[in-house]
């Protein structure tokens, strides 16, 4: 099929090294979902059919040194660390995962690779969430943030298998780490397409998650903001909140040019990218994302290897952080527990929440009417999903939010999270269209 839409051309990598740094004024991140992107996009041609394999624009790497492999027992062996942990995070801290390390510089005929033995696939529940170890000291010469978004963030490349994944940094006092981290494991839990893996990260003390990249060779990423402009010339593409022109229904119409993604669940047959986007939304209502805005989701183009767009199709869901209460203190966390039902309790926390969605008229959407619209606009897709939440049950998630290292939130964090997820899941299971 021919979409017409104007699409941004590939940013073209230079490889010369196994393994990169990403950043610097010539590079940018698209840092919501974990996929590095040229920092301006050039017109690429009117129709998908006839975009070019690659733009003129050349992300450039740094290499980084001066790492000492130590072992890991993972589902892939070897890794990478530096410096000694804070004590209190030497329990449940984990060095990196495999291969996430520069060559060997500075240590000619190094082996990365270690004779560690593999996890047991049969992991406790109960057992918390593991941290990798990305204790890398930087050169500074590399000391510059990335140009995109407001979050420090740092792709690295795997020496072996050559994925790359976007290390997250967590604002201080945020909880930008754990939530992001449980509302991935509970959008995998529901089937919800999201990136193939997440983990809770540790760099020189701070914070933050390592996400790795759903786009293979050939392919980018194209943002909701970029298919909005193509159908309404406009389209205010470069504001990011207070945009009544992202609207649920036009959202809808640009996803019916698109295809589900090939891992959302298979027992149904999707009709097109929104039914999909569908448990998206839900997604958003059931953890209480707030940021769920024109960046925030958007479709892959696969150019394969002849350059060539042959198919696109709705991304996984990505960048998660703004949810489950995470920005509040212990304190409020606890007088909103303990609050009288209706003044500036739990509840009132989770009606008062704010999408990124416009309707029709204007209005701004919270998640949960959102997710409603799509009872109008998709019923059986709304109606399919809202019976997958039924099915998989709101413990299960609870026992999720248990499995946050003790470092990352505390009893009382996790409590509120808890019944947050309890009380959206009670909303969401008696929505009726």
């Amino acid at each position: 099929m021919r979409i017409g839409y104007t699409v941004p051309a590939l940013a073209t990598e230079s490889r010369h090294s196994s393994f990169r740094f990403y950043r610097g004024r010539h590079a940018a991140v698209h840092s919501q979902h974990g996929v590095p992107s040229s920092s301006r996009y050039e017109p690429a041609g009117k129709l998908l059919g006839t975009a070019p394999a690659s733009s003129s624009f050349q992300i450039s790497p740094v290499t980084l040194h001066h790492l000492t492999a130590v072992p890991w027992p993972s589902r892939i062996t070897g890794c990478a660390k530096l410096e000694r942990l804070p004590a209190e995070h030497a329990r449940e801290t984990q060095p990196c995962a495999a291969g996430w390390m520069p060559p060997s510089a500075g240590r000619p005929g190094r082996n990365w690779t270690s004779s560690s033995p593999v996890r047991d696939a049969q992991t406790r529940v109960s057992e918390p969430f593991p941290i990798l170890d990305l204790a890398i000291t930087l050169g500074e010469s590399v000391r510059q943030d990335e140009t995109m978004g407001t979050k420090r963030k740092e792709w690295l490349v795997n020496v072996s298998t050559k994925e790359e994944a976007l290390l997250k940094f967590a604002r201080p006092g945020t909880g930008e780490d754990w939530s992001e981290k449980v509302a991935h494991e509970i959008a995998a839990l529901l089937g919800v397409p999201c990136p193939p893996r997440l983990e809770l990260a540790i760099h020189k003390g701070a914070h933050a998650v390592l996400s790795w990249s759903f786009l293979q060779k050939g392919q980018s990423l194209i943002h909701g903001n970029e298919l909005l402009s193509q159908v309404d010339e406009s389209y205010p593409q470069h504001e990011f909140y207070r945009v009544p022109e992202h609207r649920i229904s036009t959202v809808e119409r640009i996803l019916r040019d698109f295809t589900a993604p090939a891992n959302a669940p298979s027992e149904r047959t999707w009709r097109d990218g929104f039914d999909v986007f569908a448990g998206y939304l839900m997604l958003d209502a059931l953890i209480g994302n707030t940021d769920r805005h024109h960046q925030n989701w958007g479709v892959v183009l696969d150019r394969g290897l002849a350059g060539v767009a042959r198919q696109a199709w709705l991304s996984p869901t990505y960048d998660h952080a703004s949810s489950l209460g995470r920005e509040l203190s212990d304190t409020k966390r606890k007088n909103r527990i303990d609050a009288p039902v209706g003044r500036a309790d739990l509840t009132a926390y989770a009606e008062k929440a704010t999408s990124a969605l416009y309707d029709d008229t204007g209005r701004k959407l919270a998640p949960i009417e959102a997710f409603g619209q799509c009872a109008l606009l998709r019923r059986e897709a709304f109606e399919w999903w809202q019976e997958r939440l039924r099915m998989v049950g709101v413990e299960e998630m609870r026992a999720l939010v248990e499995r946050v290292p003790e470092s990352r939130l505390g009893a009382v964090g996790k409590k509120f999270a808890q019944e947050l997820l309890r009380y959206n899941f009670d909303r969401l299971t008696r929505l009726t269209p």
